[in-house]
């Protein structure tokens, strides 16, 4: 299921905090005015997640 979340964030630190709280599915993606600024995803068996820059 594909989820969408809209937010205001004072920079990209403070974006990621936020997106830190948010469950994700296999990836989740940070962006701004429609460019790709970074991707959260995790490994399956209960890693940590981690951030993907691009």
């Amino acid at each position: 299921m594909e989820k969408r979340v809209a937010f205001e964030a004072e920079d990209v630190a403070a974006a990621l905090v936020m997106m830190e709280r948010e469950p994700i599915g296999a990836w989740a993606e940070l962006t701004s005015e429609g460019e790709l600024i970074c991707r959260r995803g995790y490994e399956p068996g209960g890693a940590a997640g981690y951030w993907v820059v691009d």
